[in-house]
């Protein structure tokens, strides 16, 4: 699980050179932006769940599980003020 704005590093970056490397992980990131093209990015880099640390208590371990066992995940804001939307992509 990695933040996507952590200070001093980027996650998608960090995601990239795990793709690069071959590591068996499974990368979730968790952030304060909902930005489709952000989202898009950190599923480019690799990683299978992006989380809104605004979901991250009702997401955070359904993406996790669904990415250890290699199903993508996102969560995103429903802008209509009806919760949020879960979206299972793949």
């Amino acid at each position: 699980v990695l933040d996507l704005n952590m200070p001093g590093l980027n996650a998608i970056e960090i995601t990239q050179e795990i793709a690069r490397l071959h590591l068996e992980s499974s990368v979730v990131i968790c952030s304060i932006e909902d930005d489709p093209e952000l989202i898009a990015a950190a599923r480019r880099a690799g990683a299978l769940g992006y989380v809104l640390k605004s979901r991250v208590n009702g997401d955070l371990l359904m993406a996790v599980k669904w990415a250890s066992s290699g199903q993508p995940f996102v969560s995103v804001s429903d802008h209509d003020g009806d919760g949020a939307v879960r979206l299972r992509c793949g």
